[in-house]
């Protein structure tokens, strides 16, 4: 059975795992952070209890800014990704934002061709800003 539920305290060590099988971000400390901030807010797609996908994001006012958002590559391009991206348009609707915000290596063509499906338009650079010396390309939907 695959469900989407609140990521909290208890599934750090799940979060790190599972990034460090895809994005490799955050150390174990990073998330147990980033998850005990105030405004984060985090949901993930289970199977089976196992953690296959998580989205974590900021609130700020009306604005949400997504700090993290992956799927295991077992089970990437079967739609979860979008159905991640759905859930928090639905969030967001409950909450009053009006804006979504997040980043991406310009170098993760997947990933930027995904989000423009998802309807995300471009509306910044940060040139050399990651420690690759890649671009972060600043991207914005409107809910």
């Amino acid at each position: 059975m695959i469900y989407i539920n609140e990521i909290n305290n208890i599934h750090i060590e799940n979060c790190f795992l599972l990034d460090s099988e895809t994005l490799k971000m955050w150390n174990i400390e990073q998330w147990a952070q980033e998850i005990s901030k105030m405004n984060t807010k985090a949901f993930g797609f289970f199977e089976n209890k196992k953690l296959i996908g998580v989205c974590v994001f900021q609130k700020v006012i009306s604005e949400a800014e997504v700090t993290f958002l992956t799927i295991h590559p077992n089970h990437q391009r079967k739609g979860f990704g979008k159905k991640l991206i759905n859930h928090l348009l639905t969030i967001c609707e409950k909450e009053n934002i009006r804006r979504i915000i997040l980043e991406v290596s310009n170098k993760n063509k997947e990933a930027l061709y995904f989000y423009e499906e998802c309807g995300f338009k471009t509306i910044g650079l940060r040139r050399k800003y990651y420690r690759d010396g890649s671009d972060a390309i600043l991207k914005e939907k409107k809910v």
